[in-house]
């Protein structure tokens, strides 16, 4: 059978549709929504510990610029300190990095919840197609993500050299400023870059959002035959229900006529009913009715 075009599938995806593409890991995503919820609550913790950072940064700088030839050589004493610095910046660090994963974690639940699907990563070779590739890159729906990437680049972009540009004095002047002042005003412009990118991604994420729920809708959209297929496959073919139907009758109808034999009356209707009755005096409380037609 031909494939359908996608101009005959008119139909919106019925329930056990969206279920399976579910199961095959084909759900709503979007990419600048998650950029965006990540820049924002990393900007906002990079802006709020900005002073902290900067002492601890500064005193893990200093303390590694001391040199004392006493101990140079003990390779021992080195990773000691090393390994102590790491960690010391590590854990200060650590409420940044942990909003960050808090913010990877929480943007699925905005759209659709957690998912994990075996079906997605199951390999598919016909994506190593180099012409449906060529096909994809070329498509309608390529051309829209290359606009919408150019004009994404372009937007954070103007906003980044913007705010540098604005700031440029103060950039300069870092140089001038001790280590611990410095890397603290160096921290809180680094969060005020994250928190007007942040910022700016709400526009592309308010165009970007519903335009990837419609994508994902339209890409779903069943033809008339699909449906019937499916309502076909799960309530079962009528005409195969309607010749069990006709069985059950004929099966009924003849252990109705083998019980006319033992009626006491057959009431009819000259023209259109016959009912047969049975009755036994002392036993029966009515007449029951064994046959009618």
């Amino acid at each position: 059978m031909a494939e359908e075009s996608d101009q005959e599938k008119t139909e919106p995806a019925s329930p056990q549709r969206l279920e399976k593409a579910r199961e095959e890991g084909q759900v709503v995503q979007s990419r600048e929504l998650g950029t965006f919820v990540v820049l924002m609550l990393g900007g906002a913790t990079l802006w709020t510990m900005a002073s902290g950072l900067g002492q601890t940064l500064s005193h893990i700088v200093r303390d590694g610029l001391q040199f004392n030839p006493g101990i140079a050589r003990d390779s021992s004493y080195v990773m000691t300190q090393l390994s102590s610095q790491f960690f010391e910046a590590a854990l200060a660090l650590s409420p940044f990095l942990a909003a960050v994963v808090v913010a990877t974690l929480a943007t699925p639940l905005l759209l659709r919840g957690w998912l994990f699907s075996a079906k997605a990563f199951a390999p598919k070779f016909n994506r190593l197609n180099p012409f449906s590739g060529i096909k994809r890159m070329f498509s309608s729906q390529g051309l829209i993500e290359l606009v919408k990437a150019l004009a994404k680049a372009g937007l954070l972009g103007g906003v980044a050299v913007w705010l540098i540009w604005s700031n440029v004095g103060a950039i300069f002047s870092l140089s001038l400023e001790s280590p611990s002042l410095a890397i603290q005003h160096m921290g809180d412009l680094i969060g005020k870059v994250f928190l007007l990118v942040s910022g700016t991604m709400i526009f592309v994420v308010v165009i970007d959002l519903p335009y990837q729920l419609w994508s994902h809708f339209k890409k779903l959209r069943m033809s008339k035959e699909e449906l019937r297929r499916e309502n076909k496959e799960s309530e079962g073919d009528p005409h195969l229900k309607a010749h069990i139907r006709a069985q059950q009758r004929e099966v009924a109808r003849r252990r109705m006529m083998s019980e006319i034999p033992s009626a006491d009356v057959v009431v009819t209707n000259p023209t259109h009913y016959a009912v047969a009755l049975k009755y036994s005096e002392g036993k029966m409380g009515a007449p029951r009715v064994v046959a009618k037609g």
